[in-house]
């Protein structure tokens, strides 16, 4: 066996099960890392994919985020649909100013988030991943792609 994926040694000591994309659009791992969520929390993972630099910077790419919680807030955008994504609902936003309604037509531009939470996992003891999927410069069907060909890194064994 080869040495373990950036991936695999995330997973490392952590109590819930983190998925990585099989489905990268081509576009190269730039940045995984574990973040502090406070005294008595697992750390939570970002990974960058791409040139994607954050809701507010320009590039082509997309960034996971994924935590038992994850210790962030995501930024204002507008519900524009529902997908299932590892078996479970998914909210589908755009991006945008708060006091603004954005248009899924918009997304490419200002950006898409999917936000869900991992079906139950008993190989973490039921412990469920909260996931969220941004984008930069990708279309829709593009984002869906990497989520609905998300993989677990490996089990609690």
């Amino acid at each position: 066996m080869g040495a373990p994926s950036q991936w695999d040694k995330a997973q490392t000591g952590l109590t819930y099960a983190l998925y990585h994309p099989k489905a990268k659009l081509g576009l190269k791992l730039n940045k995984l890392k574990l973040l502090s969520c406070g005294k008595g929390h697992d750390e939570w993972v970002a990974a960058t994919y791409g040139t994607y630099h954050g809701i507010l910077g320009k590039g082509h790419g997309f960034s996971l985020y994924e935590g038992n919680p994850i210790c962030s807030d995501p930024a204002f955008s507008t519900k524009v649909g529902t997908t299932t994504i590892l078996g479970v609902s998914a909210n589908i936003g755009v991006y945008c100013d708060p006091r603004k309604t954005c248009t899924k037509a918009q997304g490419v531009k200002h950006g898409f988030t999917i936000q869900w939470r991992a079906a139950k996992s008993r190989a973490f003891k039921g412990k469920r991943t909260q996931m969220q999927l941004d984008s930069h410069g990708l279309k829709l069907s593009q984002l869906l792609k990497v989520a609905h060909h998300l993989q677990p890194v490996l089990s609690a064994s």
